[in-house]
């Protein structure tokens, strides 16, 4: 999968629209073992004339990778 484009905003590299983000649990495997984790993603949505929303996270919590199909 390609990283989404970036475009160049007042010095800051930003995505201007929807993406995903896709985490192999082989890598998460591989970097922490089989046990529960959680996952936090943080991300700050802004308009183009430069109004930005607060900073906010989201938690993905996840059991043993073994447990996942």
């Amino acid at each position: 999968m390609a990283k989404p484009a970036t475009e160049n905003f007042k010095g800051d590299q930003v995505i201007v629209k929807d993406f995903s983000l896709n985490v192999p649990f082989t890598l998460i495997k591989e970097k922490i073992g089989n046990v529960p984790f959680n996952l936090e993603i943080q991300y700050q949505g802004c308009t183009k004339l430069g109004l930005c929303y607060a900073p906010t996270s989201k938690t993905f919590k996840f059991p043993k990778i073994d447990n996942i199909k």
